[in-house]
């Protein structure tokens, strides 16, 4: 959340709530930018639904937000904002300017090339593009666009989030001094 890059790469773990994290950075972005337009693409309708369910929940603890549109694909803010959650196909996001686009659960994306392809234009005037996945091998796009990062081929700023992380599954978290022993 402290990263103002363009570019952003999220390596995840599965079940570390990165989900309800680019959620509430959504929802952040569209109430307080008006007119801003962000945009979810997921690896299925199903994925694309979750992400939107969850800026929804998230809304019922703002009464302060108020819609104009809402539905199972998009909702719209009354300052003009909206967000809007679509699942993959071959031409996911070529109508869109978008102020943030996330590519969620990237590497297992089909068409992962062409919905890069159009999704990176979508943020050429200023927007922010993240890519978040758990990994998949190295025979993806998401992959490649990590190992490309990592040796300054692309303006990724790369973040990991290792399951460790996760309070859930680490109660007692970063405090532990010792680096070994936290893992």
């Amino acid at each position: 959340l402290e990263s103002r890059a363009s570019e952003r790469l999220v390596v995840k773990a599965r079940q570390v709530g990165v989900s309800q994290l680019i959620a509430g950075e959504a929802l952040w972005e569209a109430k307080s930018r008006a007119g801003a337009c962000v945009l979810f693409v997921s690896r299925n309708e199903a994925a694309a639904g979750h992400l939107l369910h969850l800026v929804y929940g998230l809304m019922r603890s703002d009464p302060s937000i108020e819609t104009t549109r809402r539905n199972e694909r998009e909702v719209w803010l009354a300052n003009g904002s909206s967000i809007r959650s679509l699942p993959a196909s071959e031409e996911t996001g070529r109508t869109f300017a978008a102020s943030a686009v996330y590519l969620d659960e990237f590497a297992h994306t089909q068409w992962a090339q062409s919905i890069y392809q159009s999704c990176v234009p979508c943020v050429s005037r200023g927007g922010r593009l993240t890519v978040v996945s758990t990994p998949k091998g190295r025979n993806n796009l998401f992959y490649r666009l990590y190992a490309e990062s990592v040796v300054g081929q692309r303006s990724f700023e790369v973040h990991r989030v290792h399951w460790s992380e996760c309070p859930e599954y680490n109660p007692e978290g970063f405090a532990i001094p010792d680096p070994e022993r936290r893992r």
